[in-house]
């Protein structure tokens, strides 16, 4: 990976402006894309962008972000999950993921309590909405490339490296049904919105 596309999508400042993230957002989509040339991936794989997701140093970090992220969101939500906190903001406006279009969700990962000053701060993954997950595997396996498959009471995706510490997922569930499924569920709650205190 290219030294100025490695900055931008590594560190504690990526959401620290709605341009850092956008330049974050942008490198994603040019290591995407390269990934996708190489292995010819089928390109209705990526015909529905759903977020891109920054993962924080500690739970400190993870508060400060989540505060970064809030003037250029419209709401923010957050769940526990696995001692850690994951949060979700609706973006005000639209991030540009290059070629494979844009984004208007944000997911802010605390890292799992035994990985602190383990995992890579910053970029971690975009999802896609493609839920026909068994012909993602079929081709997968075909291309040899390795991939694990997960899920939450809430969705589930097929995962895989498309650069160091840099993941693309597949969902069969958009983050704003995700997010509309755990309010339902009161697994989630909202942590701001814009224009309430």
């Amino acid at each position: 990976m290219k030294h100025e596309i490695a900055e931008a999508l590594q560190g504690k400042s990526i959401v620290a402006s709605h341009a850092s993230l956008e330049r974050a957002a942008k490198a994603y989509g040019e290591v995407l894309e390269k990934f996708c040339l190489e292995h010819e991936l089928p390109s209705e794989w990526f015909a529905h962008p759903d977020h891109l997701a920054v993962k924080c140093a500690d739970r400190d970090h993870y508060r400060s972000v989540v505060e970064q992220a809030k003037p250029y969101s419209r709401e923010m939500t957050e769940v526990p999950l696995n001692g850690r906190f994951l949060a979700t903001a609706k973006l005000a406006d639209m991030l540009s993921l290059g070629k494979y279009g844009e984004i208007d969700w944000l997911e802010i990962m605390e890292p799992r309590p035994e990985m602190v000053g383990v995992d890579v701060v910053g970029v971690d993954h975009a999802e896609f909405y493609f839920a026909d997950f068994e012909t993602v595997i079929d081709e997968l396996d075909i291309k040899n490339i390795s991939f694990e498959c997960q899920s939450n009471p809430a969705h589930a995706w097929v995962s895989f490296q498309i650069a160091d510490n840099l993941e693309l997922k597949l969902n069969d569930a958009p983050l704003d049904d995700v997010v509309e499924h755990e309010l339902a569920e009161k697994t989630a709650r909202i942590i701001w919105q814009r224009g309430r205190r």
